[in-house]
Formats: C-alpha cells, structure tokens, sequence
C-alpha cells in the first residue's frame, strides 16, 4: 500500500532529522532544509495528494507511535513525528472518538499543567482471520494486538472450489456470531485470509492455489461483498510472518523471516516491520531451491529441490526406506506395523523418545533447511528467523541442526547476532497470521475504521 510506504519513508527521514538512523541517509550530504524539503516532497512523488489522503497517512503515523510508545503525551507525539500541535491534537481527538485511544492519567510536567497520557485501546475492535488450509480449514478471532479470544478448526468436506468457498463463508459467519455473543459491543474492524497458493495481494485475486481448486478467483471481492468489511487476502505463509511479528515485540524486532516446514516449504519475510512481496506478491518460494545435484523430481518439475529432502513427505518417505532396508527403529511400533501410517509427524515423535533413525532423518532435514536458512542470514540478517509448521514439532532436535548449519555457513558475525527461534503462535499461526493482516491494514487507516 501507498500509505504504509509513504509512513516508512516518513519515518525514515524523520528518524536521520533525529540524528539516530546514520546508514539510512548521509547528513553530510544534505542539510536540515533539504530533508524537510524531502518530507514534504514524498506524497507527490507517490502520488498521494489531497488532505484526506494526508490525514490517513498522519493518522497512522500516530497510531503506530501510540501503540509503539505503550503511553505517550500529544506533545510527546508532535515532537516524535514532527507534526503539528494541531494536527495530532485533531487526530488523536478522532482515535478517542472511535475508541482506539484512551487517555490513562498524567503524565511528568515540564512546568504548566501535567500532560495527559494517551494509549492505544487494543479491546476497542476486533478482527477475524482464516487460514484455508490444505486439509482444514480454521479461524480466530482477535482483537487489535492480536490476541486470540474464540477459535473454530474443522476437516475440509468438499473437494471442488466452490464448496471451499462456501465452507469460508461458513466460518467466518460462525465466527463473527460468536463474537457478538461474547461482547456485542466490540467492533469487528475487517477479515484476513490465509490461502495455500499464489495471491495477488493489491487485488486479492488469487490466482491458484492447487489443493482447493481455485484459479483466478476474486476471493478479496467475493467476502467483502458478502459481509460487508475490509477484507484481505495473502499467501499463508507471508500471513503468518505478519501474525509472528505483530506478537513479537516490535519495538526491537523489525526484520523477521517465517519458515514454515510442512507438506511444503516456503517463507515469509518482514524487512523494516512492513511484509515484503516482491513485484507480484509471489516470494519466499525456499522450498523450490536446489540442494541436491541431480536429485530427486519435485512437483514443480525440477530435481533436488528442498521440498524433495526437508519436507514432511519426503521425511515419511525417508522413514519408510529405513524400515525397508531393516533398521530397527520405534517408528514402526508406533504405526503398530502399519507402514501406511507413518508420517513426518511420527518421525518426530520417536526422534524426541531417541530413536536413532528418527534422530538421523530429522537431523539431516534440519541441516538442508539451516543451509538454505543460512543464505537469508547473509543477505538479509534478519534480527530473528521463526520456524513453524508441523514438522517444527520435532523440537530441539530440528532446531538444533537448523542453528549448527547456519553458524557453519553464514559470516559468523551474522550467525552470532540472529536468533533462531520456534513459533509463539503454535497451530494458530495461519488464522492468527491472518488477523493479523487485517489488523495491519486497519491500522494503516483507522480513522476509517467502523465505530
């Protein structure tokens, strides 16, 4: 979006104005002048125009450092984002309207009267999200911090896209009745979707996403239109980077990348607490990088991909060669001999109760997966990279290879400085990743917000 883009350029002259942000612009290169001169400059070169466009922009700048600063004066808002008095006083006035911001006491004097205290009211509102699943379907409802209140899961019960579609509508209406029995006078702000395929995310088209039979469909258009609310669609991935970094705390963290390893394996990635899509909203494709010379056929086509040796299918079928070869392992005991049963899932349940074969499998996947890792860390240096998806289950075991392989192949500067962390969002993270989205975009603009 223009505006979240338009904020982060703002921002990032306004913190050089502040002499805290040297590598992002060299002051010996321009003057004082020269960068209120910029500022003033960015909406026309982004095509934004008009006070009503500019008020949604200065109204999310305030919001954003409300919610930063936990608790803040007008005054301390007007220096910090070098708006006027006037202006943060008229658009704050408009946030305690809608019941986004309260103010909470006073706050020091620095002679005259004591400041009043402001802080952003996150059980004013609230959103729904869903993760369509490739076999479930689930969904959450939170509030603005995104903070799960009610949740639903169910089995997928159609096989065709039209009847995905149904069972979406489905949820999202047993969800949103939920919630006005819980508290009626809570506000539901907007909806987030998470879909397992390739999204246009300026349109919320999307364009395929194989397992639930949809090619080109307007799934943004075909939700807001029926329940009448901001809607927002994005890959299921790149959503639960959103959902992972919004309950982190983002006062520290503002580049993050999710690796989810799963039946797939792909990416989400957050650079300067904004959701990078790349030119066509399709990015984080990891689980389609080589790994393997020559090896084994993946669905996208090519040979040796990470998908084809890190997955969890290709973890099973690791499993099942073992057991075939005749190594004694407590895989098959836990299947009771039934080889049809035997999944990542249980793969990783005998490699935490020891199990040789299980710790070999589960440790060679975690290395391939820290080896691509690994490339991000140079290029990128995320402050933190999350991995979740069901085969993240497999715990310290996964996680300890992932870390050893990324220290081995990184620059050790950026191996030491990274963290390495699992999920706090556990199997929520797709809905909760979607709310999340949602709450993002209300955010962005929350003076349009329902009251």
């Amino acid at each position: 979006m223009c505006y979240l883009y338009l904020e982060s350029k703002l921002n990032k002259a306004i913190t050089c104005l502040h002499f805290e942000k040297m590598t992002d612009y060299d002051l010996s290169s321009y003057t004082i002048k020269n960068k209120f001169d910029q500022i003033l400059e960015l909406p026309k070169r982004l095509g934004v125009s008009g006070p009503r466009k500019m008020k949604e922009i200065n109204a999310a700048i305030i919001a954003d450092t409300i919610i930063r600063r936990s608790t803040i004066s007008r005054s301390a808002i007007s220096q910090e984002t070098m708006l006027s008095p006037a202006t943060v006083s008229t658009i704050v006035d408009g946030l305690i309207a809608k019941n986004l911001v309260m103010e909470v006491g006073d706050g020091e004097s620095s002679g005259g009267r004591r400041p009043k205290l402001l802080k952003f009211n996150f059980s004013s509102g609230c959103v729904i999200g869903v993760d369509v699943g490739g076999t479930n379907i689930s969904g959450v409802v939170t509030n603005l911090r995104g903070e799960v209140l009610l949740r639903v899961k169910y089995p997928y019960v159609t096989s065709n896209g039209e009847g995905a579609i149904n069972m979406l509508i489905r949820v999202i209406d047993e969800l949103a009745d939920g919630m006005r029995e819980n508290d009626s006078s809570v506000v539901l702000q907007g909806i987030g979707i998470g879909v397992p395929g390739l999204v246009r995310p300026n349109s919320g088209i999307v364009a395929l996403a194989v397992n639930l039979g949809w090619k080109n469909v307007p799934l943004r258009k075909i939700i807001s239109d029926k329940f009448q609310l901001p809607t927002f669609v994005g890959n299921d991935t790149d959503v639960a980077a959103c959902g992972e970094a919004l309950l982190r705390n983002e006062k520290t963290i503002n580049n993050l990348i999710y690796v989810t390893i799963g039946t797939g394996i792909g990416a989400g990635i957050i650079i300067d607490r904004k959701l990078y899509q790349g030119s066509h909203g399709w990015v984080g494709e990891i689980g389609h990088i080589q790994v393997v010379e020559d090896g084994l056929i993946c669905k996208c086509g090519k040979r040796g991909c990470l998908e084809t040796v890190a997955a969890g299918p290709a973890i099973a079928g690791k499993a099942l060669q073992y057991i075939r070869a005749g190594y004694g392992t407590k895989i098959l005991e836990l299947v009771n001999g039934d080889l049809n049963q035997v999944t990542a899932e249980v793969v990783s349940t005998a490699a935490s109760q020891g199990d040789e074969v299980g710790m070999a499998i589960i440790s060679d996947a975690g290395a391939l997966v820290g080896k691509t890792i690994a490339y991000f860390v140079n290029f990128l240096h995320p402050d933190v990279v999350v991995i979740g998806g069901g085969v993240a289950k497999a715990g310290e075991i996964l996680f300890k290879a992932i870390r050893e392989k990324i220290v081995e192949t990184s620059l050790p500067v950026m191996a030491r400085t990274v963290k390495i962390e699992p999920s706090i969002l556990g199997d929520d993270v797709g809905a909760a990743g979607a709310a999340a989205l949602a709450i993002r975009q209300f955010l962005s603009n929350p003076l349009a917000g329902a009251k």
